[in-house]
């Protein structure tokens, strides 16, 4: 056990002090979001008492959140071109202090909307730009391992952080989690404004001739053909997402009965735990067997498995199946990301990177949507909405295939 973690640690101090300090920013970031996620619904709850209304207004809260994501996302890059990448991150830490306080101190629900609206701009404004000046920043190693490194930042936040919230949510005060969460935001737009003059003067500039770039004409041009598929698999995969996400809540809520803590524990393992354990493999294994590969295999193996979720009856296999799920389908999130990385080199990367969250948040606009109608259309027959919901994900396949690694 030593050994893992003296190589872990290595591994992680190999990229260096000002990379390390944008991985702290964007985990305490997604720390003090997550650590809300499962008490927003019981806030939801408060101000709402009949069931159908609570899972269609979570639904609706997800997809006003990820329209706000989306059309920051459309921006973000143009906005990263005239002020660079760190203003654009400086500006959405700005933002996300505002919006704990609103859910702190909110009266009804037009005050939780416009927090959401708020968070959803902040992720979307900043997420494209976190993740190019990362690659900017880091070594030129492996690409799927730098994006392992990078996705851990935003996976590990997400295993304490719903368990945390969902402790203080349960046992002191519903608004509670969102009052730590404002402290902790506050914390991350320190270190960042405390941090920004070195990640400025150590920004690394790719060579024109990079091995990170591809010869073909079309990876040297951002608008092209293989940018547009880039675009088509993220959409598909929000809209996945984005039609099984207030399901999978509205079954642990209402068909499995959890509580605040119970949830927070489920999405903690499922998603932080299991998500976070499939980066570093799924990196090793597309760099040894190639992106195409991994991506086809992993949702072919993953994606029947959230048919089997509708049929549990208590919290821990769901748990299991949803983990097991999660690992398998988020082996090929590098390997996706360090795709579009070597095809668009360092100039295009941060609009690649915009138009590709664009596409995905515009999936997850509609989906949960979708995804809360489908709820309380066929309820109490769960298979039907988890089954729609798996239709995205086996349309990725053909896409995928078009592409050349």
């Amino acid at each position: 056990m030593a050994q893992v973690f003296k190589k872990l640690r290595a591994w992680f101090e190999g990229f260096g002090i000002t990379l390390l300090v944008l991985w702290s920013v964007l985990f305490l970031a997604v720390f003090a979001t997550s650590m809300c996620g499962p008490a927003l619904p019981y806030l939801v709850r408060d101000f709402i008492a009949e069931e159908a209304v609570v899972v269609a207004m979570i639904g609706y809260l997800s997809s006003a959140r990820n329209l706000s994501s989306t059309i920051a996302s459309s921006v973000s890059g143009v906005f990263a071109d005239k002020s660079g990448k760190r203003n654009v991150i400086l500006a959405s830490l700005c933002l996300t202090p505002i919006a704990f306080l609103l859910y702190s101190f909110s009266k009804d629900l037009c005050w939780v909307f416009v927090a959401t609206l708020i968070l959803g701009f902040f992720h979307g404004f900043s997420n494209p730009q976190f993740k190019a000046l990362f690659v900017d920043l880091a070594p030129r190693t492996s690409m799927a391992m730098v994006f392992a490194f990078f996705n851990l930042s935003w996976i590990l936040a997400e295993i304490p952080a719903p368990i945390l919230g969902g402790f203080l949510s349960d046992v002191f005060n519903t608004k509670l989690p969102f009052i730590v969460a404002f402290g902790i935001s506050v914390i991350a737009l320190l270190i960042f404004v405390k941090g920004f003059k070195s990640m400025k003067d150590q920004t690394k500039i790719e060579p024109s001739n990079s091995s990170s770039m591809t010869d073909d004409s079309e990876s040297q041009r951002p608008h092209g053909q293989v940018l547009i598929v880039f675009c088509l698999v993220s959409l598909l995969l929000g809209l996945g997402d984005g039609i099984l996400m207030p399901i999978i809540t509205a079954f642990l809520m209402f068909r499995l009965g959890t509580s605040s803590i119970e949830m927070g524990i489920a999405f903690s393992v499922a998603y932080g735990l299991l998500m976070a354990l499939s980066q570093v493999p799924g990196a090793k294994i597309a760099d040894k067997f190639g992106k195409k590969s991994i991506i086809i295999i992993c949702i072919l193996v993953a994606t029947p498995l959230s048919l089997l979720l509708p049929f549990t009856l208590s919290l821990m296999p769901f748990v299991v199946i949803l983990g097991l799920n999660n690992f398998i389908g988020y082996l090929w999130s590098p390997a996706f990301s360090a795709w579009i990385a070597d095809k668009m080199g360092v100039d295009a990367r941060g609009k690649a990177f915009g138009f590709t969250s664009a596409s995905y948040g515009t999936g997850t606009i509609v989906g949960p949507a979708i995804g809360g109608l489908l709820w309380t259309l066929f309820y109490p027959n769960t298979f039907l909405p988890f089954m729609t919901g798996t239709i995205p994900f086996f349309l990725i396949i053909p896409l995928i295939i078009l592409l050349k690694e």
